[in-house]
């Protein structure tokens, strides 16, 4: 089958597209870390945000794809950042806080949930215990601390920060509003992005979108996006912006 993909792809290229200008492209695929190094192959990677870390698993692929960067792992909830820590406490480059992210720095109420994935700085609204009442049912709070990454960065004296992952349970775009004027700096946001508002005052998706790209950002592809079973309406999924101060249009293999 590979033989037959690759034998269509040297057809469609060299004789059909390229008198056109137009090139078709197979390699973009669904895993993240994949888009990562081949949209970051030609720059240094030192320095990558790991928001809403959970156990460390992200962490732990960036600390192997990328074996220069060192790592910030950020997990409120008491007990993920237990897990996170015992998973990743002996690598020296994934460094580990137990805090929030958010738009300021301080104490907040979070809001833990009977799944821990879905545990949040905002209450579950109507529509999140509707589309996942098995896992958003509210378990209790913990008091936390928070951070915004411009406070964060400023006392660390972190110049830039080349990937952010955020995955913040609707609380993505405070974060990064938190960045302030380092947000300039960041080459790749994965985020996770809310098609409906899962969470009482969630930022949807369209949001984000335009706050960022106002910034200079451009959408470049969703990855993992989740349908509901009850009706088919989208519900959330991940998405990957670039820079484009750092990635033009032109560099990136787009899908014909």
């Amino acid at each position: 089958m590979q033989k037959i993909k690759n034998f269509i792809y040297l057809v469609v290229n060299g004789w059909i597209l390229k008198p056109f200008g137009l090139k078709l492209s197979f390699s973009i695929g669904d895993d993240p870390v994949d888009v990562m190094k081949r949209l970051l192959g030609d720059y240094q990677v030192r320095h990558i945000v790991d928001g809403g870390a959970y156990r460390g698993d992200f962490s732990l692929q960036m600390a192997e794809v990328f074996p220069n960067a060192t790592i910030y792992a950020f997990e409120p909830q008491k007990a993920s950042y237990e897990l996170l820590s015992g998973n990743t406490g002996k690598i020296s480059r994934i460094k580990r806080y137990n805090c929030a992210l958010s738009s300021n720095s301080g104490k907040s109420v979070f809001h833990t949930n009977v799944s821990p994935l879905t545990s949040s700085l905002s209450n579950t609204s109507e529509e999140g215990l509707r589309y996942f009442q098995e896992y958003n049912q509210p378990s209790g709070e913990e008091e936390v601390q928070v951070t915004s990454l411009s406070d964060f960065l400023s006392v660390e004296k972190i110049p830039a920060i080349d990937i952010l992952k955020l995955d913040l349970q609707g609380h993505e775009l405070q974060a990064i509003k938190g960045m302030a004027e380092f947000i300039s700096s960041v080459k790749l946001i994965f985020i996770e992005v809310q098609f409906i508002k899962i969470y009482e005052n969630a930022t949807l998706f369209s949001e984000v979108e335009t706050y960022l790209r106002e910034k200079g950002f451009i959408f470049y592809n969703f990855l993992g996006l989740v349908r509901s079973p009850i009706d088919g309406r989208l519900l959330y999924g991940d998405a990957i912006f670039v820079n484009r101060k750092y990635i033009s249009q032109s560099n990136s293999k787009d899908t014909a």
